[in-house]
């Protein structure tokens, strides 16, 4: 995919003066868009890695929040002073 530079539209409201510099330049050449393949590869595998590790972080989460809400399964008497926890 390419295309001329100039040829591109403007978006912004450009004034007479900015029209007339436009005008003026030479011409750049074609704008080339390209990825390159090994770029790809490493951009997908960095996002799966990212979205295992929100998992994996994710389960952490839900594991001490639920081993922080349930009831112990013991209870420990301290036999000097008599106190439980």
């Amino acid at each position: 995919m390419s295309a001329d530079v100039l040829d591109l539209p403007i978006t912004s409201s450009a004034t007479e003066a900015e029209n007339s510099l436009r005008d003026e330049l030479p011409s750049v050449g074609p704008v080339i868009c390209y990825r390159d393949p090994a770029d790809v590869r490493t951009i997908r595998r960095q996002s799966w890695l990212i979205i295992i590790s929100f998992v994996i972080a994710a389960v952490a989460v839900v594991g001490v929040v639920h081993k922080s809400i349930q009831r112990p399964d013991r209870i420990v008497v301290d036999m000097s002073s008599g106190r439980t926890a």
